[in-house]
């Protein structure tokens, strides 16, 4: 039986199974390389079985094709949270790795319609997901493997995200936290109050007042010296962890490695580990060195990325629209051709990297059709 990352696909019938976990995607209609084909499928898991309808398109058969699924065909009414997150969870990554794509290292996309957005079902809501495949499962074979994630169908359904506004952003805003030695590790109790951005910049905020998201800093830039442009990094904060991360006008939400990211409990669950650039965990304890430069840098963990992308998933068609501007003085003396203006959520249309069967994957991105 073939393997990539944590899944392993069965021929008769087709199946897409996570050996970790159990969960299993079988197709129980005819299957065959048309260049249009519907199909009906069945969601398993120990606890929860889903019958659930695709649509695979091979519009070019040498470079992949196309899966689209809605949610509108599997749910007559919009389902407990609980049941859509694990069944959304597995299936946007499992779809994205199709057999017949990732086996031949072929490119393939996703089309998912209907999901659940801060509190709320949403019919028509569009994500594409495109997770390119450039490397054959042999040449894969000794990346590492994520720890999974299956989302417990006893949670209750997040709360919804609000927006609070500031007279005059400013460029730069901080969570406050410690970071002491001997580790340097930043922490910020999970008793602790979440605060030292407020009044500076605008901020979305979940019900629960436990997670948060607020643009941190804005960073002049250049498109190869010519075009002026500029970055703007966001904090994420929620109960278990709190980091910054970089938005981009090309990549837009880069969820690869971020900047101070520290821990609400120590020591910290493993899932929340931070990882090298390949995803091998490095243990939670592990001294981070002030004079060195590259400390403040660190890799997501699997768990970690999910969680956040998830919150950004929720979170933020709720910045202000129109954007508020964020911009650099004038008083302050740029490089030639450096940008000094943003405008906040502006870069958020897509999310780009992540994780693919397990597997860090740098081609992965993830881009909201609707807002």
């Amino acid at each position: 039986m073939k393997r990539y990352g944590w899944f392993e696909y069965g021929e008769t019938p087709i199946e897409i199974t996570n050996y970790l976990t159990g969960q299993r995607l079988a197709v129980i209609s005819g299957y065959s390389l048309t260049p249009n084909l519907d199909l009906k499928c069945v969601y398993s898991d120990a606890e929860l079985q889903q019958p659930v309808h695709i649509s695979i398109f091979r519009e070019n058969c040498s470079s992949g094709g196309r899966i689209e699924m809605d949610y509108g065909d599997v749910f007559s009414v919009p389902p407990a949270y609980s049941h859509w997150r694990r069944l959304d969870d597995f299936l946007l990554d499992a779809l994205s790795c199709w057999p017949e794509f990732v086996l031949n290292a072929l490119w393939g996309s996703l089309i998912i319609t209907g999901g659940w957005r801060s509190g709320c079902w949403e019919p028509k809501l569009k994500r594409l997901f495109l997770a390119g495949k450039s490397k054959t499962p042999e040449q894969l074979k000794n990346y590492p493997i994520a720890e999974p994630y299956v989302y417990p169908l006893d949670k209750t359904t997040p709360g919804r995200w609000r927006y609070s506004d500031v007279e005059l952003p400013a460029v730069k805003a901080e969570l406050m936290f410690e970071r002491d030695a001997p580790l340097f590790i930043p922490y910020l109790s999970a008793k602790a109050p979440i605060c030292g951005f407020q009044g500076s910049v605008p901020f979305l905020e979940r019900e629960d007042k436990g997670t948060y998201l607020f643009p941190a800093k804005l960073e002049p830039a250049s498109d190869r010296g010519e075009d002026p442009m500029t970055y703007l990094w966001y904090t994420y904060v929620d109960e278990n962890v709190f980091f910054t991360f970089r938005t981009t006008p090309w990549q837009n939400v880069e969820l690869f490695y971020c900047k101070d990211y520290g821990f609400r409990r120590f020591p910290p669950e493993k899932e929340f580990w931070v990882t090298d650039a390949m995803g091998n965990l490095i243990p939670g304890n592990t001294p981070r060195n002030p004079e060195n430069i590259h400390a403040r840098s660190s890799y997501l963990s699997y768990r970690a990325w999910l969680q956040v992308m998830t919150s950004i998933n929720d979170a933020w068609p709720m910045w202000r629209n129109p954007p508020r501007k964020m911009e650099i003085d004038a008083s302050v003396i740029l490089r030639k051709y450096y940008g000094r203006t943003a405008y906040v959520g502006e870069y958020g249309s897509a999310i780009r990297y992540g994780f693919s069967a397990g597997m860090r994957n740098t081609d992965f991105r993830l881009q909201f059709k609707n807002k």
